[in-house]
């Protein structure tokens, strides 16, 4: 989690009027974020389920 806070990354001086670069690094790592969230949960509901399944086909 420390690269997500490397000094120097985004200079706060700049931060006023950021380059075209910076917006759209920002909008790929925001992107990124959102779709490694909803698979995390998408797999943590499908192990749930699988688990449920087996449970029931048990007793």
């Amino acid at each position: 989690m420390n690269y997500l806070h490397r000094p120097g990354r985004r200079p706060s001086s700049r931060a006023a009027e950021p380059s075209p670069e910076q917006v759209n690094l920002g909008d790929l790592e925001a992107t990124n974020a959102f779709w490694i969230s909803i698979r995390l949960v998408w797999c943590l509901c499908k192990h749930t389920v699988k688990l449920r399944n087996q449970k029931l086909g048990g007793e």
